[in-house]
């Protein structure tokens, strides 16, 4: 029987590292998390919810989303979405 990090290192073992899908599933399994803002800085990903959406349904990755309040420059408070996979199973993975 495979453990949960077994079959999250299995699934990500599909996806290829040179696409969008394979570059936020490497931040994923080393960091645990990623927001858009990152998604773009780090990896010029300007769609990382549709990326978010394929790993979810395309590869059966599971990925919570969870939001946080921020100000902007402006001082004006936002939600942001922070898209993140289970600690336990990922951070362990490295």
């Amino acid at each position: 029987m495979y453990s949960k990090k077994d079959k999250l290192q299995m699934k990500s073992d599909c996806i290829q590292k040179n696409t969008q899908e394979g570059r936020v599933m490497d931040v994923l399994l080393k960091r645990g998390k990623i927001t858009s803002i990152e998604a773009i800085q780090k990896l010029g990903n300007t769609r990382l919810s549709a990326t978010i959406w394929t790993l979810r349904h395309a590869y059966d990755i599971p990925i919570e989303t969870t939001y946080k309040t921020v100000k902007t420059r402006w001082g004006k408070k936002v939600s942001v979405g922070v898209y993140e996979v289970d600690i336990g199973v990922a951070g362990n993975m490295y």
